[in-house]
């Protein structure tokens, strides 16, 4: 594939994922980008300012994702061990 044919791809896959973006983003996706890069350092900065707002929005976000993935990877585990249970071969019976 050409570079030019892969390049007008991402575009519009750009264009799909953000339709009206005009390369500006709002405050709380640019703290969300911080607390991603460094939550301590967030945490700090917010002391003293209305950014302390995002902290808990944030760490609250983080638990509940938390939680999803905790009780995802708990039920792969166990329709895998019973996936694994109900295919086994029965043994002849003598």
């Amino acid at each position: 594939m050409s570079t030019g044919r892969l390049l007008n791809r991402v575009s519009k896959l750009e264009d799909l994922a953000y339709p009206q973006s005009d390369g500006s983003c709002t405050l709380e996706e640019l703290c969300r980008s911080m607390w991603r890069k460094d939550k301590k350092r967030f945490i700090e900065m917010s002391q003293n300012s209305s950014y302390r707002l995002f902290v808990t929005q944030f760490e609250r976000e983080d638990a509940e994702a938390a939680a999803i993935s905790d009780w995802a990877s708990a039920n792969q585990v166990r329709r895998t061990r019973d996936n694994c249970h109900q295919s086994w071969p029965e043994w002849p019976r003598g």
